[in-house]
């Protein structure tokens, strides 16, 4: 039986500390190893745990937010879309030479005369004619660019700290094509049935009746392929209308807050719309024009154009016998209409996730607003350029006894823990630039044993802590802004601010003590880890995040990682935290037989505990996790993630 080497480590003394500058100030960075080991014991719990935010910031609720959001937006500026649709289909030359007839002098000019026309000949309901394809569009295509943005947003950040604008362009670019592309087929039956109405007055005859109709008749012609007919200057349009829409109007919103001091308000997102809206209108609007045109033109029995030949044929043409400002032809209702649109769909898309409990504002006022506390935790994230406040009180008013961390004070150049409302502060550190006025960032807060300690999401150590000789029951938590700052926040609900990763009662209250995990990168093992197994060197037990979960795995010194099996693979990962100072032991089990002192060292991405195992395989002794839902322990090995029924669990002494 391999045992693990007891050792004499009992934790200190909390007391006030601030552990940390701008270093310690970043998730994922590394502190002083005896400091770090010592808060984290300190708190008698596991700190690394994935936050889990409200429901509202979850994949399909904030594709269904956006859907229903594009959906109000559509309804809105409908009556633009259709106006702009058919400014640029009239006068249209190559029809009219198809059709053997002269160049004929264009019906309407300018928006108002196209709409009053419509709406004299047509009647006014027919300004929203082929709004029903409209809103199937946004069935997809809204939802698909909003979380692959996000997606694209978060892959390209890779965990750093700041967004650069050419990151934020290839992320709008990409979602809006994807996106476009998806949504193709809802938009070609759009076009067909917005020019219907115009077909009517001028006695020809109709080509569909209905979206359904059209929808048939583009198959039945086409094949499902024809359904993406003019899809290439479709993506064209959109991956540019999105570099307006979502690029423009994201960097233009934080200048303004940046450069004026205005909070985050109705005012800013206006400004930013119409920003938005102009470089969008003027960077999509020829690939628009051609759309329209190809999306829009008569085919023959096998689906293809009788007037075009493609995108670069039907700008050649249009440029050659109408001229290059043919090209931004509806250009004035696009641009009236996307900035509307851009306005009505931010406005929706932020109150229906506020209305959900997804977001949280406070103003400049210094006064707390005041949710349930969790279970001794409160996770959570802010958006602002200094001076978040948090308050840790009995009752949800400000009144003694009470705890206040002030984060980014002092011109976001140091945190604090304040007492009682009183100076001096209790507990201090230099913290630059802890906050961003341009994005979220994550921290968590703990109470136990009368020691509060803060620290940076991801990170297992504090980077401030005090330890409180008066402790009062903490059943309230308070947030506010200041001193120059409004603030945006994502809280966790109270009843998920628990950290199922933590030890059991059984595992706290046995003569090893808590656990102490340890972050360390790139291959640093901590003085006193523990080793678990071997492979031509000592493997460690250690830990890391994974897809909304937190997987034992073994760390492998000289490779500079900490490998995790999931998902049928060995991943890598080069920042991790590995367990010190504890005095447990392997014993054999199989299955789902879990021992009651097993030491829990993670939880999977539905909040599963996982536990720590080992088998031994192919002359090794190798470290993985223990899942009992599966009844096995999965190792990683040889690039695989590898699955016994009989292995070794690790258990407190």
């Amino acid at each position: 039986m391999y045992n693990v080497s007891p050792s004499s480590f009992s934790p200190p003394e909390p007391t006030a500390v601030g552990t940390g500058n701008s270093a310690a100030a970043t998730p994922g960075s590394t502190t002083d190893t005896a400091s770090t080991m010592q808060q984290t014991a300190a708190t008698g719990r596991t700190e690394m745990r994935p936050v889990k935010y409200h429901y509202a910031d979850s994949f399909w609720c904030t594709y269904l937010i956006s859907v229903f959001a594009a959906s109000i937006a559509e309804t809105v500026t409908y009556p633009l879309d259709l106006t702009k649709t058919r400014l640029q289909i009239q006068g249209e030359a190559a029809a009219v030479a198809a059709e053997g007839a002269a160049v004929k002098k264009v019906k309407y000019r300018g928006m108002l005369a196209t709409a009053n026309g419509i709406i004299r000949e047509e009647g006014a309901l027919q300004l929203w004619r082929g709004i029903t394809p409209a809103l199937y569009r946004h069935l997809v295509y809204s939802g698909v660019r909003i979380v692959t943005y996000d997606g694209l947003r978060k892959k390209l950040r890779n965990g750093k700290e700041t967004f650069s604008l050419w990151q934020s362009a290839v992320a709008g670019v990409g979602a809006g094509a994807l996106a476009q592309w998806l949504a193709s087929p809802a938009d070609l039956v759009k076009v067909h049935v917005q020019m219907e109405g115009k077909r009517r007055m001028l006695g020809l005859e109709p080509r569909v009746h209905s979206a359904a109709h059209a929808f048939r008749e583009i198959v039945s012609r086409g094949g499902i392929f024809g359904l993406w007919k003019g899809s290439v200057p479709n993506v064209q349009r959109a991956a540019l209308v999105n570099l307006g829409d979502l690029t423009t109007y994201d960097s233009v919103k934080h200048f303004i807050m940046h450069k004026t001091g205005l909070p985050d308000c109705h005012l800013v997102h206006i400004m930013s719309s119409i920003c938005a809206g102009l470089v969008a209108a003027t960077m999509g609007t020829p690939a628009d024009v051609v759309k329209t045109r190809i999306m829009n033109q008569p085919t023959d029995a096998n689906g293809r154009g009788l007037l075009y030949k493609g995108s670069i044929d039907c700008l050649q043409q249009t440029i050659g016998k109408e001229g290059f400002f043919a090209m931004y032809k509806g250009f004035l209702p696009v641009w009236i209409r996307m900035a509307p649109w851009s306005l009505t769909f931010w406005l929706s898309f932020e109150q229906i996730r506020s209305s959900l409990g997804a977001k949280l504002e406070t103003l400049d006022k210094l006064e707390y607003r005041f949710i349930p506390a969790g279970n001794g935790v409160v996770n959570f994230k802010v958006r602002a350029p200094n001076d978040a406040h948090i308050a840790l009180t009995t009752n949800p008013e400000e009144s003694d006894p009470m705890l206040e961390v002030f984060i980014g004070g002092w011109k976001n150049t140091k945190s604090v823990i304040r007492k009682n409302r009183t100076k001096p502060d209790v507990a201090e550190v230099e913290t630059p630039d802890i906050l961003n006025a341009g994005e979220f960032r994550g921290f968590w807060i703990r109470w136990q044993d009368n020691v509060i300690t803060v620290g940076n999401e991801g990170a297992a150590a504090a980077f401030l802590s005090y330890e409180n000789p008066d402790p009062f029951p903490i059943n309230c938590i308070g947030v506010c802004t200041g001193w120059g700052a409004t603030g945006s926040w994502l809280i966790e609900p109270a009843t998920e601010q628990s950290s199922p990763s933590a030890p059991t009662a059984a595992a706290l209250s046995s003569g090893g003590g808590a656990a102490c995990w340890v972050t360390a990168v790139n291959g640093e093992v901590p003085p006193n880890a523990v080793v678990g197994g071997s492979d031509g060197e000592e493997l460690y037990i250690g830990r890391a995040q994974h897809e909304g979960g937190i997987i034992p795995g073994k760390v492998v010194a000289s490779h500079g990682v900490c490998y995790i099996p999931w998902g049928g693979v060995e991943n890598s990962k080069a920042e991790y935290e590995v367990l010190c100072d504890f005095n447990g032991t392997f014993v054999p089990a199989s299955g789902s037989d879990i021992p009651p002192t097993a030491l829990p060292a993670g939880e999977s991405e539905d909040g599963e505990p996982l536990f720590i195992g080992r088998v031994n395989h192919e002359g090794t002794v190798t470290v993985g996790k223990v899942q009992p839902s599966h009844g096995v322990c999965y190792i990683p090995y040889g690039g695989q993630e590898m699955a016994f029924s009989d292995y070794e669990i690790y258990v407190s002494p």
